[in-house]
């Protein structure tokens, strides 16, 4: 008997567990809208927002790019397709794929992604509400 309330026990804590470890409320995709900026997190390299993505309501995504040896700025108008389950962002420019990322952690300031396109080199990526300006 005392076995028995024990796996019992066991039982329930495990999924408790399970259920308290799950993310699938971290990602609110009408959140997506906006500018959002790149966060740098290496701190041998001192500077923040060296791209930006402006995601519009119509699926037009806006890239915008500093390059820090030369003085103009590089803009890419694209396409982003979202994933029925609001995790997965896709981006195409003219037709043909650019990148695509893994939403895993989406609110109105803050954004954290997963690159699945070895162009970025599968990276994880802290995006923050930018106002960056033309």
């Amino acid at each position: 008997m005392k076995k028995r309330k024990q796996c019992i026990t066991l039982f329930l804590l495990l999924v408790l567990f399970i259920t308290a470890c799950s993310n699938d409320d971290n990602v609110d995709i009408d959140q997506l809208a906006g500018e959002w900026g790149i966060i740098n997190n290496d701190p041998n390299i001192p500077i923040d927002f060296s791209k930006w993505y402006l995601f519009r309501p119509d699926n037009v995504c806006i890239m915008y790019y500093n390059s820090f040896l030369d003085t103009n700025s590089k803009k890419d108008s694209c396409i982003y397709i979202v994933s029925k389950d609001g995790r997965l962002l896709t981006i195409y420019n003219r037709n043909k794929y650019v990148e695509q990322w893994k939403i895993t952690n989406l609110n109105s300031s803050k954004m954290m992604w997963k690159s699945l396109s070895a162009i970025n080199g599968f990276s994880n990526e802290e995006l923050v509400r930018s106002t960056h300006r033309d």
